[in-house]
């Protein structure tokens, strides 16, 4: 019966740690958005300052993450987003608007595929 009770609470912290480490992946991904989500307002009013500020952010906050979301999901997804992040970079003087446009966009869509990964769905699980 000690066995069953260990086998139980093992259980249950493990699961406790899942939706824990879920969290945490949905709520960093939400705040380096939000930022890309500013950047692609100013993008679209053409304000090249602020897309600047909002990008610098966003790859800031990204950055000061990356440790702790190695450590809970997919190295090639937090990659990906490190890479693009860079890549966004260079578009921030919009002297090529469409092209920051297009890519804030992807990076934002790049970033919902991590949250939604991050749930614990059974096709996540599986």
């Amino acid at each position: 019966m000690k066995k069953l009770w260990l086998a139980v609470f093992l259980m249950a912290g493990l699961l406790a740690v899942s939706l824990l480490s879920a969290k945490q992946i949905r709520s960093k991904a939400e705040r380096v958005s939000e930022q890309l989500e500013l950047a692609l307002q100013a993008g679209e009013r053409l304000d090249a300052e602020a897309v600047a500020r909002h990008t610098e952010k966003a790859a800031a906050l990204w950055e000061a993450q990356v440790p702790l979301l190695d450590a809970l999901t997919h190295h090639s997804e937090i990659d990906g987003v490190s890479g693009a992040l860079r890549e966004l970079s260079y578009y921030t003087g919009l002297r090529y608007p469409e092209e920051f446009l297009s890519r804030c966009a992807q990076l934002l869509h790049e970033l919902e595929h991590i949250r939604e990964l991050s749930l614990p769905l059974p096709q996540n699980i599986l």
